[in-house]
């Protein structure tokens, strides 16, 4: 077999864990303020913050690394949709959640205007950093997930398949930003046209 320095497990699952599952670690972080007064929509209310830290060395933690202000909506006094922004003021990414621990769906925005980039949806679980169940991943954001990771309770990646074929394929590594995985010898590669796409096959 062929060394593939390019496909890395860990890579693949971290960025799925990191992005669905740190996003939401600080709530009420104490890095950051609420911006003026909660408006509100019925029994919806919309309100913002940002870090209270914006200079010097320390970084803030959770959702703001990276972020520069979010908005979001609550029902019931429950967050169900976070917004973040970045400096520049464009939108950076969209979070809906089942509670403040468990997101159901994140999209990744892109810097070309009106356009998402991947889309992460999954079953959530009873602790932030411990997905449990499927987490389905759609690279492209055009309806039709591409890459599916497992777990079991106790947070621990079972499985991860790509979907070939009009079916879900185990695979054995991958690295999503790469757009590429591998079963086996053969070694596919994700094109947004076509989806995943055999490339290698020693």
């Amino acid at each position: 077999m062929k060394k593939r320095g390019f496909l890395f497990m860990g890579i693949g699952i971290g960025i799925v864990a990191t992005f669905l599952f740190g996003m939401i670690a600080c709530y009420l972080d104490p890095d950051t303020i609420v911006v003026g007064e909660p408006q509100t929509f019925g029994d919806i209310k919309i309100w913002a913050q940002k870090p209270s830290i914006v200079d010097g060395n320390k970084v803030p933690s959770g959702l703001y690394q990276g972020s520069h202000r979010k908005i979001w909506m609550t029902k019931d006094n429950i967050p169900f949709l976070m917004i973040s922004q970045n400096e520049a003021a464009k939108t950076a990414g969209l979070l809906l959640l089942k509670n403040e621990h468990q997101p159901i769906l994140c999209l990744d925005a892109l810097e070309y205007p009106g356009q998402w980039g991947q889309a992460i949806y999954s079953s959530g679980g009873e602790e932030i950093d411990k997905p449990v169940g499927d987490v389905l991943v759609d690279i492209d954001f055009d309806g039709h997930f591409d890459f599916k990771l497992v777990f079991d309770y106790d947070g621990k990646n079972i499985s991860r398949s790509i979907f070939i074929d009009k079916a879900w394929q185990e695979i054995e590594h991958c690295n999503i930003e790469q757009g590429k995985a591998a079963i086996g010898e053969k070694i596919y590669t994700f094109d947004p046209n076509s989806g995943w796409l055999l490339i290698e096959d020693d």
